[in-house]
């Protein structure tokens, strides 16, 4: 029952006009980008919207009424409803995709599938920058996937995925456990498929496009709530399942108890040897910039403030908050 995985940007081999392609999205606001990545397919493909609103933008787009929940949620909702065949594409409504490369990771989604395997594949997602927040979110984008995600799928204990895009068999969205929400939809899915008899994981080393930055500092603390609210859940739920228990703990390890601990060392080796811990906070902080190909300047502010809204989120996961709040950008 092991999962198999492919990395990097592979030949694009014949995709059967047979396979139907949904593209899939939680907003309305997104069909054109949709439908443009549509027509760019050489086989079936329609855009689905799950919206709350039931109108629909466009004479070729399709949209489902769903209730106010997560993304996991609402998708599970569509696929109840319409049991779709086929691949699903997921797009995050804050994505702007470069088309050619987000039709290669469809397209070679397809030809893993038309060889009878269950197929989660994804790309690279960067965040541009600009502001001081900008910069900061581009650094934790980049560090994410060039250095975290990449080594702990080298290591063997990899379960998350970008869910700003991704491309899914229906077979594998219809067969999640309907008891599971999470915030954390990328993470359960990456999880769930590694478990899935035959299941493969395409990674492609493409980027396929740009996720809107965090503008303001309140919306980025909310979404640190967010997943860790949503980690949370996923870990409860899984605790029986020792291999996804193992995976959950190196995510939480690497994304979260590092940082704080490479905070608090630092801090404290610079009030006890001022000059030592100097050195050391300007080697590391410009040692993770070139890993992650960001400015050191940056990797020094990343490093001074991202660990404490990691200290925050675990300290205050716990506490019931609205779900606008926790939803806003």
């Amino acid at each position: 029952m092991s999962t198999a995985t492919q990395d990097g940007p592979r030949p694009l081999l014949n995709a059967s006009a047979k396979t139907c392609v949904w593209i899939v999205s939680c907003t309305n606001s997104q069909y054109l980008q949709l439908s443009a990545l549509r027509d760019e397919l050489p086989m079936s493909a329609s855009v689905v919207l799950l919206s709350e609103r039931a109108e629909s933008p466009a004479p070729d787009v399709t949209v489902v009424q769903v209730q106010p929940g997560t993304k996991l949620a609402k998708i599970r909702t569509w696929v109840r409803q319409t049991a779709p065949l086929g691949l699903v594409c997921i797009c995050d409504p804050d994505m702007t995709l470069d088309r050619d490369a987000a039709s290669v990771v469809i397209r070679n989604a397809i030809d893993t599938a038309n060889q009878g395997h269950a197929v989660l594949a994804y790309g690279r997602i960067r965040s541009d920058g600009g502001s001081l927040l900008r910069c900061l979110t581009s650094f934790d984008k980049d560090w994410s996937h060039r250095v975290i995600r990449p080594l702990l799928w080298a290591l063997g204990v990899g379960a998350s995925i970008p869910g700003q895009f991704m491309v899914v068999s229906a077979s594998l969205l219809s067969a999640i456990d309907p008891s599971v929400d999470s915030y954390l939809d990328d993470l359960y899915l990456g999880l769930f498929t590694r478990s899935y008899p035959g299941a493969v994981i395409c990674r492609e080393s493409l980027t396929v496009g740009s996720e809107q930055p965090r503008e303001e500092w309140i919306g980025l603390v909310a979404q640190r709530l967010r997943w860790m609210k949503g980690f949370m859940a996923l870990a409860w739920h899984m605790k029986r399942s020792p291999s996804a228990a193992l995976r959950l703990g190196a995510h939480f390890v690497a994304y979260h108890v590092i940082p704080i601990v490479a905070l608090t060392s630092l801090l404290l080796l610079c009030i006890r040897h001022p000059v030592l811990g100097l050195a050391a906070a300007s080697l590391f902080a410009i040692t993770t910039s070139a890993l992650s190909g960001q400015n050191p300047a940056v990797g020094l502010a990343y490093w001074l403030t991202f660990p404490l809204l990691h200290a925050l989120a675990l300290l205050a996961w716990w506490l019931p908050m609205p779900s606008t709040f926790l939803t806003r950008r």
